[in-house]
C-alpha cells in the first residue's frame, strides 16, 4: 500500500502515512483494539458457566496412576495438608478444592511462594523434599499405586491403601 501512495519515493511514505492517520482520527474511524478485544473476552467469559472444583474419578486413579503421580509430584505440596483441607472425598470422585469461592480454612493449604523471591530450582526442591516428606510419613495421596525408583535404578511399586477403603465400603454396600 505505501508503494501505491508514495510512488517509490521513500520520502513520501511517513508524510502519507501522517495523512492517514490524521484523516482517521478525525473521521473517528481510529479504534481502540485492545479495548474491543477485552470487551469481547469479558461478554464470552459471562455466557460461561460459572467454574466449579476439580473433580477426579477415583476409576481414573486406578487407571492412570503413573500419570497422576507426575501431576500430583508437582502439586504435592497442597496434598501434604491430607484430607479435607485442600482436598476431599465425595462419592467415587477426588474433589480438589481450588476454585477461589471455594477457600480453605485459614492458615491451611500449601505456603505460596512469590515468581520474584523464588526461583525453579529452589521451587523444584521444595517440591521434591514435600514429595519425600509424604513418602517417609505415610501421608495419605489420592493415588492407587506409587512407582519408586530405588538407589539401585530398578523400580518398585508401593500399594497405597487410598483406594482400599473406596472398594471395601463399595463391596459393603452392595452386599
Amino acid at each position: 500500500m505505501t508503494n501505491t501512495t508514495s510512488n517509490y519515493h521513500p520520502g513520501h511514505i511517513i508524510p502519507n502515512l501522517l495523512v492517514r492517520m490524521q484523516a482517521k482520527a478525525e473521521l473517528g474511524e481510529e479504534q481502540d483494539y485492545t479495548q474491543r478485544q477485552q470487551n469481547l473476552i469479558s461478554k464470552l467469559t459471562q455466557s460461561l458457566p460459572p467454574p466449579t472444583n476439580t473433580h477426579i474419578p477415583t476409576e481414573l486413579i486406578r487407571k492412570y496412576s503413573r500419570e497422576l503421580q507426575a501431576h500430583f509430584q508437582h502439586i504435592i505440596d497442597s496434598l501434604l495438608e491430607g484430607e479435607g483441607v485442600c482436598r476431599s472425598l465425595e462419592d467415587d470422585y477426588v474433589v480438589f478444592n481450588d476454585i477461589s469461592g471455594h477457600p480453605p480454612p485459614e492458615k491451611a493449604g500449601p505456603q505460596l511462594h512469590h515468581f520474584r523471591s523464588s526461583t525453579l530450582a529452589a521451587e523444584e526442591a521444595n517440591l521434591r523434599q514435600c514429595w519425600t516428606k509424604c513418602l517417609t510419613n505415610k501421608i495419605p495421596m489420592p493415588i492407587h499405586v506409587i512407582p519408586t525408583e530405588l538407589p539401585n535404578g530398578t523400580t518398585t511399586k508401593i500399594s497405597t491403601p487410598y483406594l482400599s477403603d473406596i472398594v471395601s465400603q463399595q463391596t459393603l454396600l452392595q452386599s
